[in-house]
Parts: C-alpha cells; sequence; structure tokens
C-alpha cells in the first residue's frame, strides 16, 4: 500500500461554489485585492473573535505568511533591531527578519522542540541588552510550551512579542485563547499543505487599529503618498495583494474547518493508540497541555528507529519540523560569521529534537486504513 506524502481535495458542492465564486469574479473585473477578499477579512474576524478576543481588528489578508511576517517586521522594528528566534522554525521565518533589515538572535527551544525556551532567550537577552522583540514559533500546531512565561518576559523587558502561527491555524490554548492572539501580533498561513488554504496567503491579526491600519497599507501602497500625491512616496513599500480567486478558494475551505482539523486530530489520535509506546511518544493535547491544530502529527523516537523509517520503502513521512535547525542552515551559519545574526552557544533542545522526531501523514484525506497500514510498519522495525 502506498500512502501519499500529502493529498487534497475538494467535494463536488465545494468544487461548484469554488467555480462559482470564479465566475462572479471574472464578472466584477477585479481580479486582486477586491470583494473576495473583503469578504474572507471579515469571515476570518468572525472565526477569532469571541469574548475573549473582543479586541482584535479586522485580519490583514496577503499573499503568503512569509509576506505577513516580512510586513510586520518592516513595521514594527526599526532597520538594524535584535530579534530572537527559535533554532527549530522554517527558514522563512529567518529570511523575512533578514529580508527587513533585522537582525536575528537565533535562541533555543523549549525541550519539546516547540517554542522558545525562556531560559535560553534570558541568556542571549543578557548578552544583547540591546534585543527589541522576540518571535516564537508554534510548531506543528502545538502550542509555544512557555508562551505565558513568554508573555510576562516580553511585557516586564518591553520587548514585542511576534506569533509565527504558521502552522497553528485553529490552535488554542487551556483557556480557549487561539494561536496568533498570544502576542502582540501573529501570522497565519494559507499555504497548500495548511489547515486553511487559499492555495498560497497569509493574514496578521493584531489588536492595536493603528498597526492594523499600517499593515493594510504597507500591503497595497496605500497612504504613503506625499500629501495629496498619490504617486510620490515618502517610504518604501511593496505589493502584497491577494488575488480574488485565493480568497474565494479560501472562504470554501474555511467552511469546512472545523471538520478538516478534526480528522487531522483523529488520525493523530489513532497514531496515538496505534504506535508502540515502548518505541514511540506521540504529541497530544494531554502531553502539551493546550489543544493542537494537529497541522502536523509529531512523534519522538530513538535515532537508530528514525533512520531506519527513513530507508523502508512502505513506510511514508510527511517531512519534519524541521530535521535541520536555523543553526545547521548553510545561510545562516554565513550571516553568523559576518555578524548579521547571533547563534547562542547552546541549542541542544532544539537540535536533539531535530534528530528524534518524524511526522506521519495525518491530512484529511488519508484513510484509516492507511494510517493503521502505517502504525503496523513503524511498530515492525
Amino acid at each position: 500500500m502506498k500512502v501519499k506524502v500529502f493529498n487534497y481535495s475538494l467535494s463536488v458542492v465545494d468544487r461548484l461554489r469554488f467555480l462559482y465564486s470564479c465566475n462572479q469574479i471574472l464578472c466584477q473585473a477585479y481580479l486582486t485585492d477586491h470583494s473576495f477578499v473583503r469578504k474572507l477579512e471579515h469571515m476570518l474576524y468572525q472565526y477569532f473573535s469571541s469574548e475573549e478576543n473582543s479586541q482584535i481588528c479586522l485580519p490583514t489578508v496577503v499573499n503568503s505568511a512569509t509576506s505577513a511576517l516580512y510586513i510586520v517586521f518592516s513595521t514594527c522594528f526599526e532597520i538594524g533591531d535584535k530579534v530572537a528566534v527559535p533554532n527549530n522554525t522554517f527558514i522563512a521565518t529567518y529570511q523575512s527578519l533578514v529580508a527587513a533589515g533585522l537582525k536575528p538572535v537565533v535562541v533555543d527551544t523549549h525541550p519539546s522542540g516547540v517554542g522558545i525556551s525562556l531560559d535560553s532567550l534570558k541568556k542571549a537577552h543578557s548578552l544583547h541588552r540591546d534585543l527589541k522583540g522576540i518571535v516564537d514559533v508554534h510548531i506543528g500546531g502545538f502550542i509555544s510550551q512557555e508562551y505565558d512565561q513568554l508573555q510576562r518576559y516580553c511585557h516586564t523587558h518591553r520587548l514585542f512579542y511576534v506569533e509565527d502561527s504558521a502552522q497553528a491555524f485553529g490552535a488554542k490554548t487551556e483557556d480557549g485563547n487561539y494561536a496568533g492572539l498570544l502576542g502582540d501580533v501573529g501570522v497565519h498561513s494559507f499555504h497548500l499543505t495548511k489547515n486553511l488554504t487559499s492555495g498560497e496567503g497569509g493574514c496578521i491579526l493584531i489588536g492595536n487599529q493603528s498597526h492594523a491600519s499600517l499593515f493594510e497599507s504597507f500591503r497595497s501602497r496605500k497612504s504613503f503618498g506625499v500629501g495629496d500625491q498619490t504617486t510620490l512616496y515618502n517610504t518604501h513599500s511593496l505589493n502584497f495583494k491577494m488575488p480574488e480567486f485565493s480568497a474565494a478558494l479560501g472562504l470554501v475551505n474555511l467552511r469546512n474547518i472545523h471538520k478538516r482539523i478534526k480528522k487531522r486530530r483523529l488520525h493523530s489520535s489513532r497514531y496515538h493508540e496505534l504506535l508502540d509506546k515502548s518505541k514511540f511518544e506521540v504529541y497530544s493535547d494531554l502531553s502539551m497541555k493546550h489543544q493542537n491544530s494537529a497541522y502536523k502529527c509529531i512523534v519522538r523516537a530513538p535515532q537508530s528507529i528514525i533512520r531506519r523509517l527513513e530507508r523502508s520503502s512502505d513506510f511514508t513521512l510527511t517531512g519534519y519540523v524541521y530535521k535541520n535547525p536555523l543553526s545547521q542552515q548553510p545561510i545562516v551559519i554565513k550571516d553568523h560569521l559576518e555578524q548579521k545574526c547571533f547563534l547562542s552557544s547552546s541549542l541542544y533542545n532544539s537540535i536533539n529534537f531535530s534528530q528524534t522526531h518524524f511526522c506521519p501523514p495525518n491530512y484529511p484525506e488519508v484513510l484509516f486504513t492507511q494510517v493503521r497500514y502505517l502504525a503496523k510498519i513503524a511498530n515492525s522495525i
């Protein structure tokens, strides 16, 4: 039995909804950043709004999560500012910091591999007293394990707290707060493989209206003109607008978001039940304290077992989160040598995690028979 690394499908009804929306877009003639993007922003606002999050502003939808991060870093910091980032994250988090002219300070993660380690941040801050903020990352859809302590530390030391929630759409804390609304600003991804997809895309969440307006302006070069001269600009900006077709697909998938996340979580729980607990540790809500979005099913195992799984032609892996931390990326090492970034002296937790975990398929389209088949192969290793 061959199990795909990833699969995506729409029901016949949802395909018709999407095609109908595409026809509407063609009839309106505005193909980007128009009515469907506005509707997606309003639907996202309704999704995230609650009594706990009553101060959230209208989300700013853009063409990718990397763009969203770049907008945040460009508008919330000054060129040359130092910002802490966990060693275990996708390279785009780091690259968007550098692209915005900032200096990353790479710190270690919590022993679980999920989120910044408070102890590592404190040590880095003692060496870099001019640190201006942090980028905390909810890896695999699991809430950063020390987010509440990081919140307090950032508040005390006036550090700007950015959440990279690219993989955590739908994840919640124990008290019901969504990932992306725990810090000063949060970013989500709508990439193909994510819980909510628009093919490609992302959004920014914030409770500060002045920042929200700035994000919206930066996205499409609005309000940057000199006086009434709309073709003269007094600051740098780029084009990060989302196409209407992407927004239409995002709206179709948002209708089904709870069902898709539920399926991911169900598959992850099945791996938890089926995998041999003497060999494997499957991350769960109980072990990780919060309600995860199940973007990835994270399984810890000895390196020897993981190597054998990698060599198996029968076993399917959906990648890692991540196999190569920032400290092993050639571009990061080069930047460190040129003092464009700073690597903490101890990164043990993140490096150990990168070598001792794997992620079996848990996307909504995978079948229970396939999950059972993969668990059987893993147990036989």
